[in-house]
């Protein structure tokens, strides 16, 4: 899910060693609109989704996708260039949730790391990027993270129960303040990571007011610890 921390996963195994972007990125940081995404990839996701300019919790997600021949070329030539130049590579997009079942059907053999953020602190931050940016109003806004939340992160438990590649769950809040995630994903992929958690970036902690607990309560409440519940039992594990 988007605002879940899947810039802080991709930019370590990027210094680290395992190309994550064509460009080379040094010096920079989230909040200067570094995302550490793969433009070649982020772009056929955009030709799926028809995104481009899109808001990402106003992207269509309660459908299924489909590719054209010239975009599952497009899909074929990046995967081909990506493994004859780099022996470890991979892309971050989260909109990836809505279109991995085309990108899974042409990817060689792969392994899936997700990392998960409640939706507490998720909601926080399009709270934070709403005032800058959106007119909608905060109860709009909400309405829009929630089912966003519920779809991405129910895709991802489908992409687990159904996907023969090894994967690995990691929670956002737990991968900054504590080590087991860290060490948890190093030994997933195979190598020593440098390590660019910075606890000063944990922004957005939960911080519901009671309108919008009981908003959550009464349309959400089941979807959204059926979610949880599962999320903890493959962290568990």
């Amino acid at each position: 899910m988007h605002k879940s921390g899947t810039t802080l996963i991709s930019e370590i195994l990027h210094s680290s060693g395992i190309n994550m972007v064509e460009e080379s990125i040094s010096d920079y940081s989230y909040d200067t609109g570094v995302k550490y995404e793969r433009e070649s990839s982020r772009n056929i996701n955009h030709s799926i989704l028809q995104s481009r300019g899109v808001p990402s919790i106003e992207i269509e997600t309660l459908k299924a996708y489909d590719a054209s021949h010239e975009v599952i070329r497009n899909m074929r030539d990046i995967i081909s260039a990506c493994s004859k130049h780099h022996e470890n590579w991979g892309f971050k997009d989260p909109r990836t949730c809505l279109t991995y079942p085309l990108w899974a059907s042409q990817l060689p053999k792969h392994k899936i790391i997700i990392i998960y953020r409640s939706i507490e602190e998720v909601w926080q931050r399009y709270l934070i990027q709403k005032s800058k940016k959106s007119e909608d109003s905060v109860l709009d806004t909400t309405k829009k993270v929630f089912s966003t939340w519920t779809d991405y992160n129910t895709r991802i438990l489908n992409i687990i129960r159904t996907s023969h590649s090894p994967y690995l769950v990691l929670d956002y809040a737990q991968f900054l303040k504590e080590n087991r995630g860290f060490l948890q994903l190093e030994d997933f992929v195979g190598k020593t990571l440098k390590d660019k958690r910075k606890i000063e970036l944990y922004r957005s902690k939960p911080q519901f007011s009671t309108a919008l607990s009981l908003y959550k309560n009464l349309l959400y409440r089941k979807k959204i610890s059926r979610i949880n519940t599962k999320f903890k039992a493959l962290k568990s594990t």
